[in-house]
C-alpha cells in the first residue's frame, strides 16, 4: 500500500480528539499524571507532538488543531520511513505501519523479524525487506496478525483497551489482505479473454 492509503487508514482507525487520562500518550510527560493532559489527535500523542513541534509549551488547542499536514510529516518520518513501508509489499506495508503506529515501530519490526525467522535487530533494512519479499504474503500476513494480537494480550492494560485493539486487529488484517489480492497479477488461461 502507498503512504496516503496506508495513512488514511490509520488516521480513520486513530479517529480525531480524545483525553482519556488513562492514556500515557494524552500527557506531555508521557506517562499517567507526567506534564500536562492535552490528549492526542488522529493518533498524534502528546509527547510526539511536543517532540516534533520542538517545545513542550503546547496545549489542548494545540492538540485539538493539529493539521493533516502535520500528521502526516510525523507519519512519514516516525513510522514509514524508519519501517522501510515503501519497500515491503502490499499488504505487510499496512500491517507493519498500522500497528508500528499503535504500538511503536520496533515493537512491529521486532514482530516483522521473528514471523520471518530473522534476527530481531528493530531495524528494518534489505535483510528484513528482502525476507519480507520471499515469504508468500498471505501467510505472513496471518503469522503477523497473530503476532499482534499476542503483543496487545500482553499488555498491562489489555483490559481497558483490549476489545478495541482485537477489532482494530481484524480490520486492519481483512484490509491487509484485501490489498494483496488487488494487487496480485491477473492470470489467463490460453484462449480467454478479460472482456
Amino acid at each position: 500500500m502507498d503512504f496516503q492509503a496506508c495513512s488514511v487508514f490509520t488516521r480513520m482507525e486513530e479517529g480525531g480528539y480524545v483525553d482519556d487520562p488513562r492514556d500515557t500518550g494524552n500527557w506531555t510527560g508521557g506517562a499517567v499524571g507526567a506534564g500536562v493532559l492535552i490528549g492526542s489527535n488522529m493518533g498524534v500523542g502528546a509527547p510526539a507532538l511536543a517532540s516534533w513541534l520542538k517545545t513542550t509549551a503546547i496545549g489542548v488547542d494545540t492538540m485539538r488543531g493539529l493539521s493533516l499536514s502535520i500528521y502526516g510529516a510525523i507519519a512519514r518520518a516516525h513510522f514509514w520511513n524508519p519501517m522501510s513501508c515503501a519497500d515491503m509489499p502490499p499488504g505487510i506495508d499496512l500491517m507493519l505501519f498500522d500497528f508500528g503506529w499503535n504500538r511503536g515501530p520496533g515493537t512491529s519490526i521486532h514482530l516483522l523479524q521473528a514471523a520471518l525467522g530473522l534476527h530481531q535487530d528493530g531495524v528494518c533494512g534489505p535483510v528484513t525487506v528482502r525476507a519480507a519479499h520471499m515469504r508468500p504474503t498471505t501467510s505472513l500476513l496471518q503469522t503477523l496478525a497473530d503476532a499482534q494480537i499476542g503483543s496487545y494480550r500482553s499488555l498491562h492494560n489489555f483490559a481497558i483497551y483490549g476489545g478495541g485493539w482485537l477489532a482494530r486487529s481484524r480490520r486492519r488484517h481483512a484490509a491487509s489482505i484485501a490489498r494483496t489480492v488487488a494487487a496480485a497479477p491477473v492470470t489467463r488461461t490460453a484462449g480467454t479473454s478479460l472482456a
